[in-house]
């Protein structure tokens, strides 16, 4: 199996690239709070639908991690031993992702209040104070988040997969990930009724609902539906 492939580290650029100008765009752009989004201008609609692009992401990150996965069982290491090295990288990413977000993340924008959840160091660079830390903050799911997650839910995937997969050809192994991810995008429409459920616990205080449901479908890229795209991504791995 090859060791590099470039493809995929010119996609990683490109798309980091891409994320940085896209986020300037929107949250600088001038007159943001009185656009109407009823008729928003062209470019506007055009950052909006690029912005939704982060199974994109999803789906490199599930390509690159099944296949150092797959590298490393071919050359002899221990099963258990690849697992759990994807688990503790994916759980480091999530706590980069939070740091990340919660201390120079970009801004939430409100539009009907007119206001920008700022980082807390963007908050202590323009405004020289402390702004404190809340729960929008730490409950937004941005795509470092969602790709954490998705990188220990595909290691619990393998696990659950261990006989079906493995000891198979590539063929086989590749049509589980591909309809893995095909139920699982079907399934995740249950995300439209459980973000209500959602919404409601949040304003009502249960925070063990919260807790539960967040990551499952808080905005913006949680599990339901992004774990198909990592799926998808150890689809194109095992191709």
């Amino acid at each position: 199996m090859n060791k590099n492939y470039i493809g995929l580290d010119v996609l990683r650029g490109l798309g980091i690239f891409v994320v940085i100008w896209l986020h300037s765009a929107f949250y600088y752009f001038d007159g943001l709070y009185d656009l109407d989004f009823n008729n928003p201008p062209l470019i506007i609609t055009v950052i909006g639908l690029l912005l939704m692009f982060a199974g994109v992401f999803a789906m490199i990150s599930g390509t690159v991690h099944t296949l150092q996965s797959l590298r490393k069982l071919e050359s002899g290491y221990d099963f258990n031993d690849v697992v759990r090295y994807n688990a503790v990288s994916g759980f480091l990413i999530l706590v980069v992702a939070y740091l990340y977000f919660i201390f120079t993340g970009p801004g939430l924008v409100d539009i009907a209040n007119r206001t920008m959840n700022n980082s807390i160091f963007v908050d202590l660079i323009r405004y020289g104070k402390f702004p404190g830390f809340n729960d929008e903050r730490l409950l937004y799911i941005d795509s470092l988040v969602m790709i954490g997650s998705n990188i220990v839910l595909l290691s619990i995937f393998m696990i659950i997969a261990r006989k079906i997969i493995f000891n198979k050809n590539n063929d086989s192994i590749a049509l589980v990930y591909l309809l893995s991810g095909l139920l699982f995008f079907v399934v995740s429409i249950i995300r439209i009724p459980l973000y209500d459920i959602y919404v409601e616990a949040a304003d009502k205080g249960r925070c063990l609902t919260v807790f539960f449901l967040n990551w499952l479908v808080n905005k913006n890229n949680p599990v339901f539906p992004y774990l198909a795209f990592g799926l998808f991504g150890g689809w194109l791995a095992v191709l």
